[in-house]
């Protein structure tokens, strides 16, 4: 390398390096000021807020030119402007993330979904826990800067809801709190019960055990899906008998002892995809083939319906549903600020139907999300 060439690339770094200390970011009063246009309304549109009037015209212009300066809005300001930060937060202390269950991330994807179409995005609380203390939770709460909250059921407490709301802060259950005065989405639990209940009776079935079901007084949702097999078998199926009920979710040898009773089930409603999973070993040891010799209808998510034998049948819910419900709730109370205002979404689960050889779930963002 010659003395001129090291001279000239010398040259070069010393105006870039004068560049870099001289460069001013766009402003949003130099695209107003581009525009001939107040900064207000151009902060307006560029918020994309619904109720400022202006043309079409205006409106892709004001965009066409902020893209043109480089404008790149600063958080912090826009935050101390509107009041808002344009975040919302969820917790991670919940046992089911911590256990990598696929439903949860699912209601995570739908709710991030919901809450993009506003231009808000999703913060995770980091908790190395699997249930927040709700004193924890509280201090996570004032360190987030988010506008609004949405936590899981199986986080939630009357201490948590009391903190929240005695900060008037916005916030959504994802899931049955178990309590009526707290706004929540869920799945319509007691009607997936009983329209289990309902398809397995149809297809000739009236001794149709519920297995692998969680506690009630632990899982409020399970509270409603036994409720509305107990209802169903009354209406349906010449009465409930308890003993078609097995519960806490038994081993092995309870499952072998409850299918091979005298007058047994015909049908079971297993809870999830892996107690078909756990029950299909136990028909296996047994030589019993389904439907054969029992048939089995699965409550699975959507995404976990192709996964499941043929022969099974299926009655599947879609978390995701849940979160972008939650999402677009929690973007109404922040927006509107009607946090004392108690608000509940049921989701009802797909029919139910049989698992066949050709089934596939082909199902589009906007169809599961709308329909």
């Amino acid at each position: 390398m010659t003395y001129a060439d090291f001279s000239s690339i010398l040259s070069l770094v010393n105006r870039c390096i004068k560049a870099e200390l001289t460069y001013m970011p766009t402003t949003l009063r130099d695209v107003a000021t581009r525009l001939n246009l107040s900064p207000g309304l151009v902060s307006r549109v560029l918020n994309n807020d619904a109720n400022v009037r202006v043309s079409l015209q205006t409106r892709q212009r004001i965009h066409m030119t902020a893209r043109e300066m480089q404008y790149r809005p600063s958080p912090s300001a826009r935050a101390l402007a509107t009041g808002r930060s344009r975040q919302i937060a969820i917790s991670g202390a919940d046992p089911s993330l911590h256990s990598y269950r696929g439903s949860r991330l699912l209601e995570q994807q739908g709710l991030i979904e919901a809450v993009a179409e506003q231009h808000y995005r999703v913060v995770v609380l980091p908790s190395t826990a699997n249930h927040a203390d709700w004193r924890e939770f509280e201090e996570m709460l004032y360190a987030s800067g988010c506008d609004g909250f949405c936590l899981y059921a199986e986080q939630a407490s009357l201490e948590l809801y009391a903190a929240l709301q005695a900060q008037n802060v916005p916030f959504v259950v994802l899931g049955n709190p178990g309590d009526n005065l707290v706004t929540h989405v869920d799945h319509d639990n007691y009607r997936y019960a009983y329209d289990s209940v309902a398809w397995l009776q149809a297809q000739g079935h009236t001794r149709i055990g519920f297995t692998d079901f969680l506690s009630p007084s632990a899982h409020p949702f399970a509270a409603a899906l036994r409720q509305g097999y107990q209802d169903a078998m009354n209406a349906l199926c010449g009465g409930f008998d308890p003993t078609l009920l097995l519960e806490n979710v038994p081993d092995d040898a309870a499952r072998i002892a409850f299918v091979t009773r005298p007058d047994p089930p015909t049908a079971l409603i297993v809870r999830d995809w892996g107690g078909a999973h756990r029950w299909r070993k136990v028909f296996q040891q047994l030589g019993l083939r389904v439907p054969d010799d029992v048939t089995v209808l699965a409550h699975v998510t959507l995404s976990e319906a192709p996964y499941l034998e043929v022969g099974y049948a299926f009655h599947a819910h879609d978390p995701r549903r849940i979160g972008w419900l939650a999402g677009q709730m929690l973007l109404r109370r922040i927006q509107e600020g009607a946090t004392e205002k108690v608000e509940t979404i049921l989701v009802s689960p797909s029919a139910p139907q049989w698992r066949t050889e050709w089934y596939e779930v082909i199902i589009s963002s906007q169809e599961a999300l709308g329909g």
